[in-house]
């Protein structure tokens, strides 16, 4: 799926429980994707993100079983609640420097996602999965914890 290079922001829900879609390019004027936009997109494998991109919102990507790695924007400042919440096949994430908030539980139950990388901007994370062991690397130094309410003395 294309969408048009004329559209700042997805609404919310614009394309939720889309069962049949696999991938999709943001256009470069994209701000904004709305709460659970691409909620239940099961077969999404794929997701090019513009570098206008700000914030994703809540759910934007939850249940997405099928996405196995994200790349986000360096333009990127917010993640939303539970943004990637489910989406079980997922392994990989990579954090971009202008990141500044992940919201609650931003990756619950991924249970494929076992390291991560934060960057250095970041200044307010909210649990993002309970009970799980991650290696977070942080200002370049790797430290073990559970995830939990974070703080950068690890």
């Amino acid at each position: 799926m294309v969408l048009p290079d004329s559209l700042t922001q997805l609404g919310e829900q614009a394309i939720q429980d889309c069962t049949s879609l696999t991938s999709v390019v943001l256009p470069d004027s994209l701000t904004q994707i709305g709460d659970r936009a691409f909620c239940q997109c099961s077969s999404l494998t794929s997701v090019e993100y513009p570098d206008s991109l700000t914030l994703i919102g809540e759910e934007a990507f939850a249940y997405c079983t099928s996405l196995t790695s994200v790349v986000l924007p360096d333009s990127l400042t917010q993640l939303g609640d539970v943004a990637f919440g489910h989406c079980s096949s997922l392994t990989f994430v990579v954090f971009p420097d202008s990141l500044t908030q992940i919201g609650k539980q931003a990756f619950e139950d991924c249970t494929s996602l076992t390291s991560v990388v934060l960057p250095d901007s970041l200044t307010q994370m909210d649990k993002i999965q309970a009970g799980v062991r991650w290696q977070i690397t942080w200002a370049r130094s790797p430290c073990y914890l559970l995830v939990g309410p974070v703080s950068r003395e690890c």
